[in-house]
């Protein structure tokens, strides 16, 4: 399984990535603090779940998330927020 997650605060990236250790320990995970790289990396490779924060400055996790499933119909997506 492959998973993204994207949050543009390096605090709330890193405690994504804690807990998706400790829960999905076998699957292959990849941060971003931007969107854009994020998109980049998924339209090379195919992504499972996203983890997407819903405020992000240049690019809103909604939008992010309807790009995804344009590439990927079945990804599974989890909104993240500190608000």
């Amino acid at each position: 399984m492959r998973i993204i997650y994207v949050d543009d605060e390096q605090f709330a990236l890193q405690k994504l990535e804690r807990l998706l250790l400790k829960v999905a320990p076998e699957a292959e995970r990849h941060g971003f603090l931007r969107a854009k790289e994020a998109m980049d990396f998924a339209s090379e490779n195919p992504v499972d779940v996203a983890l997407l924060d819903v405020n992000m400055r240049v690019l809103d996790g909604v939008t992010m998330a309807k790009r995804l499933q344009t590439l990927y119909p079945n990804i599974n997506i989890i909104f993240c927020t500190g608000y």
